[in-house]
């Protein structure tokens, strides 16, 4: 009985040590990184709701409800975040990151890691939100993941993920249904050329 205590005792502490070091290296990662100023040609990179403009009527998004961030981490890579989160149901949520990786293999594990975890936080947001991939609906990069966020069945959204050599770009749009692939050619296909 001592013995199965003993060793239940020294599992836990185990635990516990690897538990804190893995969050102390989160921290030490997070410490590390650098706030850096985001550049106009950051701005352009980026899918933003202004750009929904033309293909959306009486669409008129307000500046006020975008924000950017871009973040240098203790690795060397970059990442560029935007989103848009108005306070009106009207209008659509987007979030795009773009993550400059420091080689393809980090790239490649970054655009799988993305995947993942996009599709995790939607299901554990609502039990009805589901991904629909669509394999030939659109393409980019040298890898690429489309779907449609689907809502109880419904089309609501999409998520996109495009790995471009070094390069992870990661779009999601949720409010808005863009069933066009003319549409995503033109909001993606020069960004993506000049990663």
């Amino acid at each position: 009985m001592k013995k199965t205590v003993a060793i239940a005792a020294s599992i836990s502490g185990l635990g516990l040590i690897s538990l804190c070091g893995f969050s102390s290296l989160v921290l030490l990662w997070l410490a590390a990184s650098t706030t850096l100023p985001v550049s106009a040609s950051d701005r352009q990179a980026l899918v933003r709701a202004d750009d929904l403009v033309p293909f959306f009527e009486d669409y008129s998004p307000t500046p006020a409800f975008e924000s950017f961030e871009k973040t240098r981490y203790l690795d060397g890579s970059i990442e560029l975040t935007y989103e848009y989160d108005s306070t009106d149901e009207n209008e659509p949520y987007i979030s795009a990151t773009i993550s400059y990786e420091a080689s393809t293999q980090d790239a490649a594990a970054a655009y799988l890691a993305t995947w993942s975890i996009q599709q995790l936080g939607l299901n554990v947001a609502d039990q009805n939100i589901e991904l629909k991939e669509l394999d030939s609906f659109y393409s980019a990069g040298n890898r690429s993941r489309f779907a449609n966020i689907l809502y109880s069945g419904e089309p609501v959204g999409h998520l996109l993920v495009i790995q471009k050599k070094k390069t992870v770009y990661s779009y999601l749009i949720s409010g808005y249904v863009i069933e066009d692939p003319y549409v995503w050619t033109e909001l993606f296909n020069e960004r993506i050329q000049s990663l």
